[in-house]
């Protein structure tokens, strides 16, 4: 399939079409529609469109995209009716798609995600298609189909956890070398120091990250990119002249993160922060003693690409992209 045909079925939100008329699936035969299921004061009417041996196709529309932890909850109501399924949750007029498959994994049973907002996000989603597709003369059994569909949605969640990690640790040496006014007359690898505090800024950032996608940080889930760039746009005389870390990120750690009320000063600057009283922000051991220290804004540039790189999540949720960060990860990563 080539890829201007997958977009308009997409932008269309005609996922009978994609299947049956692209991807050679089946009509269904008989009753197309599940019964209700009623969730948290929320009523789902979920329909099937195509199948394959049994293999259900199933789509809803709906007027918020269900969480992780909702997706849970229909699985195990749906599964009386659809054992095996892929589910397509769409909010209607928009590009705002969820894509749901059950997968088991050493006996266990785990729903994984696709989830997109725009053609360009769709993108993971095109290159499993020819993996979910068939041609005229297939004469596979349900277990093919279902060992097809697995193929797709799988995921190896320790793999992920040790990429992040290989990535971190070479983020970690590069973010190093731009830390000044730490025994800088000592070798950067030999500088326990310099090593101590790049763990101590990288684990309030990566802290940091979770939290903006939550929208906890002024309601910007890429609100450390943002005040990077807005910094580097008031550098000058007369100007907003500090650089990132000493003119902004500081004060956002200290007197922002670590301190219960703001006043409208540090609100026309900072927006709306929230208090952490977990002693991750407190003014640390290191920042007491090196009055000189400071860290270049390249520092920080090369850590946000390497974060954006990521999606980032506060729940479990699996989805099949391979680039999830969960707090399962950041736990091992502070560890």
């Amino acid at each position: 399939m080539k890829r201007n045909i997958f977009n308009q079925y997409i932008t269309a939100s005609d996922f009978k079409g994609l299947f049956v008329s692209e991807m050679l699936w089946n009509n269904p035969t008989g009753a197309t529609q599940l019964p209700e299921i009623n969730i948290d004061n929320t009523t789902f009417h979920i329909e099937q469109i195509a199948e394959r041996k049994g293999f259900q196709i199933l789509h809803c529309h709906v007027e918020q995209i269900p969480s992780s932890a909702i997706c849970k909850k229909i699985d195990h109501k749906i599964r009386k009716n659809a054992e095996n399924y892929i589910c397509i949750f769409i909010l209607p007029e928009t590009l705002h798609h969820l894509w749901i498959a059950p997968v088991k994994k050493v006996e266990k049973r785990n729903v994984v995600l696709i989830e997109y907002d725009s053609l360009d996000k769709a993108a993971f989603l095109f290159e499993k298609i020819e993996s979910l597709s068939f041609s005229l003369d297939d004469n596979l059994t349900i277990l093919d189909i279902i060992e097809k569909v697995q193929s797709a949605f799988l995921i190896n969640s320790e793999k992920i956890t040790k990429d992040f990690y290989a990535g971190f640790k070479k983020e970690h040496s590069n973010f190093a070398k731009f830390i000044t006014g730490i025994d800088d007359h000592i070798d950067e690898k030999e500088n326990k120091n310099k090593q101590w505090y790049a763990s101590v800024m990288l684990n309030r950032l990566l802290f940091c990250y979770f939290i903006q996608k939550k929208e906890f940080l002024d309601g910007d889930v890429n609100y450390l990119r943002h005040k990077l760039e807005w910094t580097r746009d008031q550098e000058g005389e007369d100007r907003f002249f500090n650089k990132f870390y000493k003119g902004f990120l500081v004060n956002l750690f200290h007197d922002g993160l670590n301190t219960p009320k703001h006043n409208h000063e540090f609100e026309k600057i900072y927006g709306r922060i929230p208090y952490l009283n977990g002693g991750m922000f407190d003014v640390h051991q290191i920042e007491r003693e090196y009055a000189n220290l400071d860290i270049a804004d390249e520092a920080f540039i090369s850590l946000f690409d390497f974060f954006d790189k990521w999606h980032w999540h506060l729940d479990d949720r699996m989805t099949a992209s391979g680039r999830d960060i969960n707090p399962d990860v950041l736990g091992y990563i502070f560890e």
